[in-house]
């Protein structure tokens, strides 16, 4: 236990860390009045050049078998497992950015974690990989949590009107990102490493942005209006490219090298930052149920780190 421990610390920190910065979005997205398939763009669309010009110094330095290399991640941008890869990245991306600029966060935070039980099913019935009876447990443990988290929010916020439609999208992106992120470790393990994960997340899911606001102006006559807002543009760039970059790059490091289910759980901890974020920055107002329910995700997160012997297997009948 105690070298599962140690071998772990640093993805499990990883993941974390990842968890705490992507907690930091509703601040930038919600005090930024740009049109949001607009947000949507400029998110991939900046990952996907810096990543881009990173690649294209790499193969116009290198020689040989070197260069052939990345020739071949230039190719494999519109493979199918790429293009399947990018288009679930691209829709829960842009389902929890949508839910997080209509809906109550701690609303949102907890539907949208939901997508750890999506991940068990997909493990265990569609990859056919052994699943644990820690994973299991710490899994509802989490997810157990959630519902109490979402319990108490509902009682505290429940005269606070919303638009219900944006708690189904948060539930779709819970439902793409846990069909996701197991095709995506596949990936990740391969190319072992996050920038080329990045570029391959990023380039068709870019192109999909732009269909998006194409369909948005035909279907609703809007125009996107940018003139006197390059200031707002400027600061949401920087965000992605550096608090998202290390969030991103954080992130797919932890998943090459953890569970995919362990790393669920680990991620619960957005649920919790999100929480202190609601709390200290929007001023929202958590209940004694709610913060029961952080506790029991805390609790889930922790008994992963001191359990996470995976040689027992669970028995499905």
């Amino acid at each position: 236990m105690y070298i599962y421990m140690t071998s772990q610390i640093m993805p499990s920190l990883g993941i974390i860390l990842s968890g705490f910065l992507n907690s930091l979005y509703p601040i930038f997205i919600r005090n930024n009045d740009l049109d949001l398939q607009f947000k949507i763009l400029l998110r991939f669309v900046s990952f996907f050049i810096v990543t881009y010009i990173y690649l294209y110094v790499k193969w116009k330095t290198t020689v040989g078998k070197e260069k052939e290399k990345y020739e071949e991640y230039f190719k494999n941008i519109f493979s199918p497992n790429i293009l399947r890869v990018s288009t679930l990245n691209y829709l829960y991306v842009a389902g929890i950015i949508v839910a997080m600029q209509f809906a109550p966060q701690y609303i949102t935070f907890p539907l949208f974690m939901c997508w750890t039980i999506v991940l068990v099913l997909m493990e265990k019935f569609y990859f056919k990989r052994p699943v644990t009876n820690n994973q299991v447990m710490y899994v509802l443990l989490g997810f157990l949590g959630i519902v109490v988290m979402n319990i108490g929010e509902f009682l505290n916020t429940k005269s606070i009107k919303y638009n219900k439609i944006f708690l189904v999208v948060a539930g779709l992106a819970a439902v793409a990102h846990g069909i996701f992120v197991p095709f995506f470790k596949e990936i990740s393990e391969t190319t072992n490493d996050p920038i080329i994960d990045t570029f391959y997340l990023t380039g068709f899911a870019s192109i999909l942005s732009v269909i998006g606001i194409f369909i948005q102006h035909f279907a609703t006559k809007h125009k996107i209006k940018i003139a006197g807002k390059w200031d707002q543009i400027i600061k949401l760039v920087m965000f992605y490219i550096i608090v998202e970059g290390i969030a991103n790059y954080t992130y797919y490091y932890g998943l090459s090298k953890l569970p995919a289910i362990n790393a669920a759980v680990l991620y619960n901890s957005m649920v919790v930052f999100g929480l202190l974020i609601g709390f200290f920055y929007f001023k929202e107002r958590p209940t004694k149920i709610t913060i029961s329910g952080v506790l029991i995700i805390i609790a889930s997160i922790i008994g992963l780190q001191i359990n996470g012997n995976t040689s027992h297997a669970v028995k499905y009948p």
